[in-house]
């Protein structure tokens, strides 16, 4: 028990250090506003709203793939032999990797238009 409290009184500065949102209180974005440096988008602006949602919506698709490549993975250990059962779990691994691919370019293809689309000023707030 005496060796534990060490540990306890280390571990609240770095807790601490854990917390502290260096670029809120270094001072360097009021550095970079005076040079002129554009610190990005707003938060609330429509082309980062949009994002959001789609990173979402696809990730949640992701999920889905993931299952299902479990469920496919589950189907072949318990095939016990059985030809169709293995079939069948080597269909849902290939239609998962298959679907996580068409996941994967879709969220490439949205991340490119809304870069084009917010360096182009047409979502810019």
């Amino acid at each position: 028990m005496v060796l534990l409290v060490p540990v306890f009184v280390a571990a609240k500065p770095a807790l601490a250090a854990a917390s502290y949102n260096f670029s809120d209180n270094s001072g360097l974005k009021d550095a970079a506003g005076g040079v002129g440096y554009n610190t990005g988008l707003e938060k609330d602006s429509i082309s980062v709203i949009i994002g959001q949602v789609i990173n979402a919506i696809l990730s949640l698709i992701g999920v889905v793939f993931m299952v299902l490549i479990w469920l496919g993975a589950l189907d072949i250990v318990g095939a016990n032999g059985d030809q169709s059962l293995y079939k069948k779990g080597k269909d849902r691994i290939k239609n998962g990797a298959i679907g996580i691919l068409v996941i994967f370019i879709a969220y490439l293809f949205t991340k490119v238009v809304l870069g084009i689309l917010t360096s182009t000023g047409i979502f810019k707030t």
